[in-house]
């Protein structure tokens, strides 16, 4: 270490319960689903569709939960491209499998911050500090 620290941009990722769900539920429907359905009701009929008949005619569909994986790791930042790029850690990242949907989320390092905010500021290493310690 020679006493170069990286400071970076401030990034907010309000919490709940302890994490920040960045995405979830995502879903993918078959043609048969959606387009079969609303190509026939339109050949059928000159009425305005309305909410209730959308729903009676995709009965109740959920469609298709993307493919995903539970795992977690490292959430990094890029502070460097000197010689290849330095990264930062800012915590962890993890996918996981809940009520049959797939749920991205992010855990931050508090780097003495409040929850929800990423450290700012990072050594050499990509070690994260509390701005009290950076000279």
């Amino acid at each position: 270490e020679d006493g170069t620290f990286y400071k970076m941009p401030k990034l907010r990722f309000p919490p709940n319960k302890g994490r920040t769900v960045l995405a979830m539920s995502h879903r993918g429907w078959k043609d048969a689903d959606i387009y079969t359905p609303l190509k026939n009701w339109l050949q059928s009929t000159t009425d305005k569709l309305s909410d209730a008949t959308l729903s009676s005619m995709l009965n109740g569909t959920r469609g298709t939960r993307f493919p995903c994986r539970a795992g977690s790791e490292a959430a990094t930042i890029k502070l460097d491209k000197e010689y290849d790029w330095r990264y930062g850690s800012i915590g962890t990242l993890t996918t996981s499998i809940e009520q049959s949907d797939c749920v991205w989320s992010i855990t931050l390092k508090s780097a003495g911050n409040a929850p929800g905010i990423a450290p700012q500021y990072f050594s050499q290493s990509g070690q994260p500090f509390a701005s009290s310690g950076v000279p």
